[in-house]
């Protein structure tokens, strides 16, 4: 048959996957929200299969991220992994200078099958050149005591998270590993801000 279906969809006209057929991606939205929701960034990546309950996108090189503040169009490849429970998204990032993570905290996530879009809470952690370290903590006087002081205590956590090297910050995770397919699959097109 030109379709076989069976969970995922497959092309009989790809390179095989057991012998004559090849996975293929769905190419969903990544959303980026501020926390009162207005848009912050949105890209193109493709929804990968979950691993043990983690969600995960992955975004091909040269896929044209629009943010607030313009367009960029990076040349690493981006993961991006969520587990339902958790207060924030990891973003592993690949480029010539090594592997880097960043995390951002967040208040909700969304995830249908046409997108994946979180809520972001101002403060990162960020794990680079072996060095753990956080941002924009002083932009968590913008949001109510209550929830600042929640973000507060997720990034705390996620510090000690990093000096650990446990997920999200553990490199080697099975988390961040993927079939190697997703490598071949060409970029997204440039996603509008605004929907």
């Amino acid at each position: 048959p030109a379709l076989f279906v069976r969970g995922s969809a497959y092309c009989s006209r790809s390179r095989p996957l057991c012998a004559k057929y090849r996975r293929m991606y769905p190419l969903i939205r990544v959303e980026k929200r501020h926390p009162d929701g207005s848009p912050r960034a949105a890209w193109q990546g493709y929804r990968m299969p979950d691993h043990e309950g983690t969600v995960r996108v992955w975004t091909p090189p040269c896929t044209p991220r629009v943010h607030v503040n313009g367009r960029w169009t990076p040349e690493a490849p981006l993961l991006t992994a969520w587990s339902s429970g958790e207060r924030f998204v990891a973003h592993r990032y690949e480029d010539p200078e090594g592997l880097t993570v960043y995390v951002d905290v967040v208040r909700a996530v969304e995830v249908t099958p046409h997108l994946f879009a979180y809520t972001d809470l101002y403060v990162d952690v960020i794990l680079k050149y072996d060095r753990v370290w956080s941002k924009d903590e002083e932009l968590l006087a913008r949001l109510a005591a209550n929830e600042a002081q929640s973000a507060a205590e997720v990034l705390d956590a996620l510090m000690g998270m990093g000096r650990a090297r446990v997920w999200p910050f553990d490199l080697a995770s099975a988390r961040y590993a993927g079939p190697d397919d997703v490598r071949t699959l060409p970029p997204g097109a440039e996603a509008e801000l605004a929907r």
